[in-house]
């Protein structure tokens, strides 16, 4: 967050090359901590590199070209244009808003500012690779280049990749490894969200009479409408061009091993990783900008992070008839630091320098914060398997932090997990009957789990903070800060799970079933959680609450077809799945996540005792037991000045479906996501309405008689007001929409339940034979991504994060809020070796 707006983050996974990716493993739940650590507490992604071949020498090159545009954009009325009516009756028409009660003249132009401000964008994606090697080496080589520009102008993202990956044996009992990876990448981003500088909310002020186009004077100054001049917004292309937000990232990931094994039932293993990225962020605001009074305004930060790492391994494997032992054992130390610099300043000296040194030096600011964090762990794990048939294994993890006090900082957490071959063990037994119903596979599973969690860095002790002032002899001096509120007291928090599965296959591996029910429970969250400001505090961290999530997924896999040269793969997965606060501490009630802000304050994500982790939480109407609309003697609706739940955001069931035909050497992929149950807080609407640009503002002026029971102003018997049925007719008109209608969250809260296909491919794999087998796996393909959306959502895309896929935590999911409309686009990709 920077001035007040919001930037759409960037997620360091996009440092990675799809295209160095060998194979990629999701481990779910706690099981896969006690190997990978805390941060594996809600599962992991373990994505395992491409590595050179022996025996093959092979240069592979592979290129795409995408075209995206936005899904859509919001209807909105170009009837009535700017204006805002005065409580006199008359209109005002100096100002932004297109409240005018006198439609455009016909004949006049009429401009689509919103439509109209995307533009088309263009990616390409270049990647060309080596792999090669003996029985005694191996080498992988890739560079990557990435281009793309973005909907909105002046924005793109630019990736340089390389990486260099190679394995020798030295002995027969001596393995070495090192990779190294350098990815440079650059980024101009928009500023977004409900900030006045976002570039939607910007164009919220150009009322369908305005030309937004025409934004430019003489000498290059922007251009004001009638109204701009009391308000921080800028004409959104002018602010593309001159209120930037730039980022550069250099990134450097490091790894070297070396394994021994001085018999065939015992290994060693040691590695050693570094993870550096240097991201230097540049944003400013040029002088005539409305922010910042038009004197111009810069902001800037260094950041360094590294990350080291450090694991042995030792590996124990021994058999005995049928029965097979492996005993892992582990230790690991990871230390984290991060090194922030922040320097700004406000009004340019010389308006057309951009410059920290063109700014006085009483109106910079400098800052610089740093965070460390050490864990170091020991780790085993047991396996057993009888004949292959059934399988056991226990895994215990230790770990020390530093982010917890001395005296709770050492913690462990086991597992134990079994799975039974039935199919085999009922064969050998005789017992043929599942094969009589087609069941030739059968695997019996369950796991039960505990992970612990730490506390973020420097969370025990309140910070303190600079502080400068002229009536002392010293003028410098630190003061204790009040936010965050430090907590000594924190304790890990615990996650417990409990899953049973099985996995039936049946005709031959035409069809098959997995299942799997799962429990968990996590207890002493450490969470920041806001306090009241009479306790002198804006917040802090504690262990606060509970959470209970259950669920289960199901995933049907078939061949319906498969002949010599016609082949269908369907696959049908269903996931349910609910996640209930159970706990929170004192008189807490909720949660509010502060990842969003929605337009207006309206409503805002939150977790709510009793309730969903992924609750809407805001203001609504007053209503009876029975849920009927309350309203005044005026015959309008009644806020309720008590916020509540108002919907979840997390749906009751997902579901996908994957079909792949082949037929020859052509391709064909298409895969449909449903979700179903979950709620989307539509903020953007909400803005819309205030702004009267919203196609339900067209009835602006009538009257009409609003539903529900209108109170009389009197006092019954038992001292509360009486109702009656509503005959009273209320004026839709501006301050009804802006005072009422647009201020309740509980209006904007849609259903947005989906169904989209996802993705649908066609490829084709040209014989070898054609280029006299000196290229081979050639493949041509046209990818469309996001063709078709059905869903009574009247936003532009439910599926939606307001900051983007880089903000942790659930805050933002499912809030519409003035962001950059989703995109569908289609992809050309040519692949090829020789």
């Amino acid at each position: 967050t920077e001035a007040g707006s919001l930037i759409a983050s960037s997620n360091r996974g996009l440092d990675m090359n799809s295209e160095d990716i060998e194979s990629v493993t999701v481990l779910k739940g706690p099981a896969a901590a006690a190997l990978y650590g805390i941060e594996a507490a809600n599962g992991a992604i373990i994505i395992t590199t491409k590595s050179g071949k022996a025996g093959q020498s092979i240069i592979t090159y592979n290129g795409s070209y995408s075209i995206d545009n936005v899904m859509s954009v919001p209807e909105v009325q170009t009837k009535y244009g700017q204006g805002d009516q005065r409580r006199n009756g008359s209109i005002n028409l100096v100002t932004t808003e297109s409240w005018n009660l006198e439609e455009i003249p016909e004949g006049a132009p009429i401009y689509h500012n919103i439509r109209d401000f995307y533009q088309t964008a263009y990616t390409t994606n270049n990647n060309l690779s080596y792999s090669g090697g003996t029985n005694n080496g191996t080498m992988y080589f890739s560079l990557g280049r990435l281009d793309q520009n973005g909907v909105v102008g002046n924005t793109g993202y630019e990736r340089n990749s390389f990486k260099l990956k190679a394995k020798s044996s030295i002995k027969k009992t001596i393995d070495v490894s090192a990779s190294i990876n350098y990815v440079n990448s650059v980024s101009q981003r928009t500023r977004q969200g409900s900030a006045s500088s976002g570039s939607f909310h910007s164009l919220l002020n150009y009322p369908a009479n305005i030309n937004m186009k025409d934004y430019v004077n003489e000498d290059g100054s922007p251009k004001e409408i009638e109204g701009f001049r009391y308000m921080a917004i800028d004409n959104p292309y002018w602010s593309a061009l001159n209120n930037p937000v730039d980022n550069v990232v250099d990134r450097y990931i490091g790894i070297a091993s070396a394994s021994y094994a001085p018999t065939k039932f015992m290994d060693f293993t040691y590695r050693v990783g570094s993870d550096l990225f240097m991201e230097r962020n540049h944003s400013h605001y040029a002088t005539g900008s409305a922010m910042f009074l038009r004197v111009g305004y810069l902001s800037e930060y260094e950041v360094f992070n590294r990350i080291l790492t450090a694991t042995f391994l030792m590996n124990l494997n021994h058999s005995i008839a049928k029965n097979n032992f492996g005993l892992l054992l582990g230790n690991n130390i990871e230390d984290k630091y991060r090194r922030r610099m922040n320097w700004s300043g406000e009004g340019f000296i010389e308006p057309d320098f951009v410059g920290i040194n063109n700014i006085l030096e009483e109106n910079r600011s400098i800052s610089q914060d740093s965070r460390r964090k050490r864990i170091v762990s020991a780790f085993t794990e047991f396996k057993y398997d009888w004949n292959s048939k059934v399988f056991m294994n226990a895994t215990y993890r230790f770990d020390k932090t530093s982010t917890i006090a001395q005296g709770n900082n050492m913690f462990g957490y086991p597992s134990v997990g079994l799975s039974v071959l039935a199919s085999d063990i009922l064969s050998d037994m005789d017992f043929h009957a599942l094969n009589t119903v087609g069941i030739n596979y059968w695997k019996f599973r369950t796991t039960w789990a505990q992970v612990g969690k730490d506390a973020p860095p420097h969370v025990l002790e309140t910070p303190m903070a600079s502080s400068t002032n002229t009536y002392t002899i010293d003028p410098q001096g630190f003061i204790r800060a009040v936010y965050p509120t430090g907590n000594p007291a924190l304790v890990p928090e615990y996650t417990t799970t409990f899953e049973v599965g099985s996995d039936l296959r049946m005709f031959g591996n035409r069809l098959g079933v997995d299942f799997s029910y799962y429990i968990s429970n996590t207890s002493n969250q450490i969470l920041f959680v806001r306090m009241s400001p009479s306790t002198g505090t804006y917040g802090g961290y504690m262990n606060a609450g509970s959470v209970n999530n259950k669920g289960f997924e199901l995933l049907l896999s078939s061949k319906p077809v498969k002949t010599k040269n016609f082949n269908w793969e369907l696959d049908v997965n269903f996931t349910k799945s609910k996640s209930i606060v159970t706990d929170l501490p004192g008189e807490i009630k909720q949660v509010e996540q502060s990842d969003a802000w929605a337009y207006n304050n309206v409503a805002q994500g939150a977790a709510i005792l009793n309730s969903t982790v992924f609750g809407i939480y805001g203001f609504g109407y007053v209503r009876d037991n029975e849920g009927t609309l309350l309203l005044g003697t005026d015959g309008m609706p009644v806020k309720d000045n008590n916020k509540k739940e108002l919907g979840d955001r997390y749906p009751d069931w997902t579901s996908g479906i994957s079909n792949n035909l082949s037929y020859k050497n052509v391709t064909l992929n298409f895969l449909w996501d449903i979700s179903y149950g979950n709620d989307v807080l539509n903020a953007t609407k909400a803005a819309l309405v205030y702004y009267g640009l919203d196609p339900m503002t067209l009835n602006r002026g009538e009257s009409g008689v609003i539903e529900g029971l209108r109170s009389t102003g009197v006092l019954g018997d038992d001292g509360k007001l009486v109702y009656e049925p509503n005959d009273m007719e209320v004026v839709f008109d501006q301050a009804y929409y802006q005072n009422n209608y647009a201020a309740i969250g509980e209006n904007f809260v849609e259903d947005g339940s989906w169904i989209r296909m996802r993705h649908i491919s066609l490829s084709y794999r040209p014989p070898s034979k054609w280029f006299k087998d000196k290229i081979k796996n050639a493949q041509l393909s046209v990818t469309g991504r996001n063709l078709l959306l059905f869903t009574k959502y009247t936003g532009i895309d439910p599926e939606i994060n307001t900051i983007g896929a880089a903000v942790m935590g659930s805050g933002s999911i499912g809030i519409d809020n003035l962001g950059t409309p989703s995109t569908k686009g289609v992809d050309f990709s040519l692949k090829f070796s020789f």
